[in-house]
C-alpha cells in the first residue's frame, strides 16, 4: 500500500490497483479519505486559497 506522506491519508492499494481490481483500490482509498486526518487537512488547504 502507499500513503502519501503529501496528501494526508490518500492511500492505494498498488496490488489491486495493478490486478485492476478497482472495487478493492477505491474501497482503500474511501477508508483514508472518510479519516478525520484527511478531513483537517481539506480544512487547511480551504483556509489557504
Amino acid at each position: 500500500m502507499i500513503k502519501s506522506q503529501v496528501f494526508s491519508r490518500l492511500w492505494l492499494d498498488v496490488a489491486a490497483l495493478l490486478n485492476t481490481e478497482m472495487i478493492t483500490v477505491m474501497n482503500t482509498l474511501q477508508l483514508g479519505l472518510q479519516s478525520p486526518e484527511h478531513q483537517a487537512f481539506v480544512l487547511e488547504l480551504a483556509e489557504r486559497s
